[in-house]
């Protein structure tokens, strides 16, 4: 196709505005990803918007169980399964406990909630 400009699993925020680990869920109007390196502000950020990810941040106090749909709540900056005040972002992978901290997440693909 003439005008595709890449697969768009990645992709790039020029000049972002605040420094960022790699491996942080980053929200970005209605983009969600995974930040692909470590950046300073005002570098440029590459983003993972699609894949599985281990060690996701999750709220505490609920189980996931496989195929759960997932929210991300940019208040707390976590995956959770309460919908109200978040943005449907994608499913468990695995299994976690009430006590976890981190889950297995998978974004960027069709979800039905």
């Amino acid at each position: 196709m003439i005008n595709k400009s890449s697969i768009g699993e990645r992709v790039t925020v020029p000049a972002y505005n605040a420094a960022v680990s790699g491996g942080a869920v980053i929200l970005v109007g209605s983009i969600l990803g995974v930040a692909v390196a470590t950046i300073a502000s005002g570098d440029d950020l590459v983003l993972d918007t699609k894949g599985a990810f281990d060690t996701m941040p999750k709220a505490t106090g609920e189980t996931w169980a496989f195929g759960d749909a997932l929210y991300w709540d940019a208040t707390n900056n976590r995956f959770t399964k309460t919908a109200t005040n978040n943005k449907l972002a994608g499913n468990a992978m695995a299994a976690a406990a009430t006590g976890d901290t981190a889950g297995s997440v998978r974004i960027g693909y069709p979800v039905i909630a």
